[in-house]
């Protein structure tokens, strides 16, 4: 057995004493503050797409006596990597955490940015920094990902029973039949209710004239024959004067006096005639059989002596 013996001084072990309480102290506080805090780094995959937002949590797990944890905004520039947003994780209104979305623009393995911690003092100032874990994730090509899709067996067509549209059909009958209806009330309102005139336009006004007054027949209703025989005289006048009588009432043609240039006499009888007939039409006023040969006569001479004027 062997025994070394070594002979110090009282300041030699004096000295030695001291720097084995410095190297204790060094030890436990190093000890307290590794218990006291810790960050964690994380990542919610390690394989992402190109482009693919990747979720990095940094959290920390509380504070040291007097001091705080402050998770900074991180600030990057480069094209393989962008931040898409970055938000604190509060807990009881302390902030105990960041959430930063990235992604990657190139394929490859790549790890999350430096990232660092302040730990603040009680007066808020940056006692120092700790630079977090980084974590590596791999970035493939969007080719290669669906490459590993597998792929699954074509199912046959799926028949499906048709629905007929039974509101829709209504709807296009029912504005079929509205359209119809107007159609054919327009077209009955613009019907001209007279014969179409058949005459040559080379024949003159009183020729016209005289042949519609010679087949007008007598024998039939007052309503029709009066109807007639006052359109023989507006269409006789209408294209001798160039006056559309045609489309003007009884009581315009009373009030326009100033237009037909021929004598009161020719006019007044003329009137009375029309006056006449819009009775026997709308009024239903009864009629004697010899006072339809009187007026035919009448509207003969009153067209004959507007011809010779």
């Amino acid at each position: 057995m062997l025994i070394l013996w070594w002979n110090f001084s009282k300041e030699e072990v004096k000295n030695i004493n001291l720097a084995n309480n410095i190297i204790l102290f060094s030890f436990l506080f190093s000890l307290v503050f590794a218990q006291s805090i810790y960050i964690t780094s994380e990542v919610d995959t390690s394989k992402a797409s190109i482009g693919d937002i990747i979720t990095w949590e940094i959290k920390g797990n509380g504070s040291q006596q007097n001091k705080k944890l402050e998770f900074p905004e991180l600030n990057l520039k480069g094209d393989s990597i962008s931040i898409y947003s970055q938000r604190l994780i509060f807990y009881d209104e302390l902030a105990i955490g960041r959430i930063i979305e990235i992604a990657f623009w190139d394929t490859g393995r790549f790890y999350t940015p430096s990232y660092y911690v302040n730990i603040l003092d009680s007066q808020g100032n940056i006692d120092h920094d700790i630079e977090i874990e980084k974590v590596a994730i791999d970035i493939v090509s969007v080719l290669t990902s669906l490459s590993e899709v597998k792929a699954r067996p074509v199912k046959g067509p799926v028949v499906v029973k048709g629905v007929m549209p039974y509101r829709e059909i209504l709807l296009i009958i029912l504005c079929l039949v509205i359209i119809s209806a107007i159609i054919w009330v327009i077209s009955k309102r613009i019907k001209y209710i007279y014969p179409k005139n058949s005459y040559s336009i080379i024949k003159s006004p009183i020729e016209i004239a005289n042949d519609r007054l010679s087949i007008l027949n007598k024998k039939g209703f007052a309503k029709e024959f009066y109807s007639e025989l006052s359109h023989i005289t507006r269409e006789y006048i209408e294209y001798s004067t160039y006056i559309r009588t045609l489309e003007m009432t009884t009581e315009e043609i009373i009030g326009n006096r100033d237009l037909f240039h021929f004598d009161d006499d020719s006019f007044s009888q003329w009137t009375d005639l029309l006056s006449k007939a819009d009775l026997v039409k709308y009024a239903k006023q009864s009629i004697e059989p010899y006072e339809i040969d009187i007026d035919k006569d009448k509207v003969i001479d009153f067209i004959n002596n507007l011809s010779s004027q």
